[in-house]
């Protein structure tokens, strides 16, 4: 029997990778690991448990897309440092 599939947001955070390593070495576990920028998803577990997704969080549309089908969220995603590509509003 399968059990819960987790969707991660700032699934290349430390957190998140450490949560992903977990999940591909337990069977009963799923995951959408998902992340802001395309070079991220490089860096990601690899596991045939673990999907992984681009996430534009400016997209509503395309956020429930990466998440349907989860039983939970793990919301890691965040700004630690301002620049000029992130900024704690965007």
């Amino acid at each position: 029997m399968d059990g819960p599939t987790l969707a991660i947001t700032g699934a290349n955070s430390a957190v998140g990778t450490a949560l992903l390593r977990h999940i591909a070495g337990r069977e009963e576990l799923r995951a959408v690991a998902a992340v802001r920028r395309r070079e991220a998803l490089a860096g990601l577990p690899y596991s045939p448990r673990i999907a992984r997704r681009l996430l534009d969080y400016g997209r509503p549309a395309r956020v429930r897309d990466v998440v349907a089908g989860a039983d939970c969220l793990v919301h890691l995603a965040g700004v630690l440092i301002e620049s000029g590509r992130t900024s704690y509003q965007s």
